[in-house]
C-alpha cells in the first residue's frame, strides 16, 4: 500500500473515532425555558439540570439577552440582582443530577419591561473539578409577546 493511501486511511480512522467519542459524551447541562412563548410581565422560568455524575457546578451570573437582527444583546446584566443596584452575591451550586429553577421578571437593567421579541438567559458557570474553568451556556430561546 502506498504511503499516501495509508495516511488517508489513518486520517479517516482518527476522524471516525473523534465523532464516536463526541456522540458518546454526556451533555453537562440542560438549560431549558419552561415555555416557548410568554406574555408581557409573565415571569420567565428556566430549569438548569446538572447532568454529570461527579461534578458540582456553580453559577454566579445569569444575563438576559435579546436577539436583535443577527446579534444577541444584553438587556439585564444579572437577573439574580435587583436592577439598578450593585450586587455582590456569591455563587449558587448545583450538585450532580440535580435540577434547579432560575427566574427572570422581564425587566432590563433600568427596571423597565423589555420589549416583545426573542430572548434567552446566558448562565456563567465555574467548574472546579478536576481543575477550575469558567464557561457560559445559554438557555433555549423563548419569545415574549404582547
Amino acid at each position: 500500500m502506498k504511503t499516501k493511501q495509508l495516511l488517508s486511511l489513518i486520517s479517516l480512522f482518527l476522524i471516525s473515532i473523534t465523532f464516536v467519542a463526541q456522540a458518546n459524551q454526556v451533555k453537562q447541562l440542560d438549560i431549558i425555558s419552561s415555555e416557548q412563548v410568554y406574555k408581557i410581565q409573565e415571569p420567565i422560568n428556566v430549569t438548569v439540570t446538572n447532568n454529570t455524575t461527579d461534578k458540582t457546578l456553580s453559577y454566579y451570573v445569569i444575563r438576559a439577552e435579546w436577539f436583535d437582527s443577527d446579534v444577541w444583546k444584553q438587556v439585564r446584566s444579572d437577573t439574580g440582582c435587583p436592577c439598578m443596584a450593585e450586587c455582590k452575591k456569591g455563587p449558587a451550586y448545583i450538585k450532580p443530577g440535580i435540577t434547579t429553577t432560575i427566574h427572570w421578571d422581564q425587566k432590563d437593567d433600568k427596571c423597565l419591561q423589555v420589549q416583545p421579541g426573542t430572548y434567552r438567559l446566558n448562565v456563567s458557570f465555574v467548574e472546579k473539578q478536576p481543575s477550575v474553568k469558567d464557561f457560559k451556556q445559554p438557555s433555549t430561546t423563548f419569545v415574549i409577546k404582547q
